[in-house]
């Protein structure tokens, strides 16, 4: 791993009296349990002096000392989790040894396989301006702190974008995607037709609201096709 040094899922063990520097995580803990840090110094770390993650349970922290590390020196509190297709998004909070501040953060880990039945992650925040656009729009509210504005309002598009409320018999415009329209036969799951064949349309494919037509009275279509199926796939 990238990281200094970390403890796995349901492993355990003791730092005391370390020093952890120049790396990029000090220390980290990924499902790890009863962990102990003791009177250690967590400094000039790439992002993190110690960051005890997800599932991480019946951590002892006490007498740490951190400073100079690029985003936080310890980082604690996930006050919500939500996993959205391969990303959880989460929402962290944090208060400053230094002042007492509260601040608050996205969390955004990227889940994958390589095939093997080996699954690993990448972990990102809000400020790096993620690729991923399915954060719940309830965690910008949580958020006050405004990281990366470019990036919430792609959020506030996502949603604005796969939210939109479909009738059968609707023309349905999209964008990125291998084909520019369909006309919708079903709606869950989302299916529609262009020229004669039937493909079932994941939401990341609509065009946004404002070029869409108004079907004022949607009319219901047979499923002339409905012996050919096809993927949607991107353009």
């Amino acid at each position: 791993r990238a990281y200094g040094v970390s403890w796995g899922a349901g492993t355990t063990g003791q730092a005391i009296g370390s020093t952890f520097h120049h790396n990029l995580f000090g220390a980290y803990t990924g499902g790890a349990v009863g962990v102990t840090f003791k009177n250690n110094v967590f400094r000039n770390n790439a992002r993190y002096g110690l960051d005890p993650h997800t599932d991480s349970a019946g951590l002892v922290i006490v007498g740490n000392e951190a400073y100079g590390n690029n985003t936080h020196g310890i980082i604690f509190a996930q006050l919500a989790r939500a996993v959205r297709g391969k990303v959880l998004w989460t929402v962290w909070e944090i208060t400053t040894k230094r002042d007492g501040r509260t601040l608050r953060y996205i969390g955004c880990d990227i889940l994958g396989t390589d095939g093997e039945g080996n699954y690993g992650y990448k972990d990102e925040c809000e400020s790096v301006g993620p690729c991923y656009y399915s954060c719940p729009l309830k965690f910008l509210r949580m958020v006050p702190e405004v990281a990366c504005e470019g990036w919430r309002q792609k959020v506030r598009e996502f949603h604005a974008r796969t939210g939109q409320k479909i009738a059968v018999g609707q023309k349905l415009n999209l964008a990125g995607a291998s084909i520019p329209y369909v006309t919708v036969t079903s709606v869950r799951p989302l299916k529609g037709t262009y020229l004669g064949t039937t493909y079932r349309i994941p939401r990341r494919f609509l065009a946004p609201p404002d070029e869409q037509e108004t079907a004022h009275n949607p009319q219901p279509v047979a499923d002339a096709a409905r012996d050919k199926q096809a993927t949607l796939f991107a353009a």
